[in-house]
């Protein structure tokens, strides 16, 4: 029986997680596809580029990743506290640069005066903003749905790029898997 993500992640007791997630329809991430030979290593760049830009916009760190034929593997570090220090412009900042955000939290940075129920709705905007950087299914989700838009388009289809919701797991122990890393990529490889 499945477990919601929600109960996996505990905070408590591990800030590190390992997300994975697997290509459908043998559709590729990297490498050449033997039947119609073209190569994939381009999408290793789009993935590379778009943790980068999450991590910059998340309290989310990304401690190591790697990148298979049809999947990825990516370590992270959920960074509660630094979203807790994140000044409310800080928060306003993030959150937009991944997604738009309304007229108020333009003029607020811009030094406007906001109406009260602007101000109020602002403040529980910035409240739910600062708890959703910190969100392991809304950062792979973000990551998920950029991927499979581009391959998508670049493929010339429609339709589901991922064969389900991406796995999660606590990692206890972070010098064992990154001790374990070289394996890991010497095993996909061969994948």
């Amino acid at each position: 029986m499945t477990i919601a993500r929600r109960q996996k992640i505990c905070l408590e007791s591990t800030p590190y997680y390992l997300c994975t997630n697997h290509c459908v329809r043998r559709t590729y991430l990297s490498g050449d596809d033997p039947l119609t030979k073209k190569n994939f290593d381009h999408r290793r760049n789009w993935i590379k580029e778009l943790l980068w830009k999450l991590e910059q916009a998340f309290c989310i760190s990304v401690i190591t990743y790697t990148i298979g034929r049809d999947h990825y593997h990516v370590v992270v570090k959920i960074d509660t506290d630094q979203a807790t220090k994140l000044s409310d412009l800080e928060v306003i900042d993030r959150w937009g640069q991944i997604y738009s955000i309304p007229s108020a939290a333009t003029y607020y940075k811009a030094g406007y005066n906001l109406t009260e129920a602007q101000s109020q709705k602002l403040m529980t905007d910035i409240t739910h903003w600062r708890l959703q950087l910190t969100s392991l299914s809304r950062f792979i989700g973000h990551l998920n749905e950029k991927l499979a838009r581009q391959a998508n388009k670049e493929d010339k289809r429609t339709g589901r790029f991922w064969k389900s919701r991406f796995e999660c797991e606590a990692v206890d122990d972070l010098s064992g898997l990154l001790g374990g890393r070289n394996d890991l990529e010497t095993n996909l490889s061969r994948v």
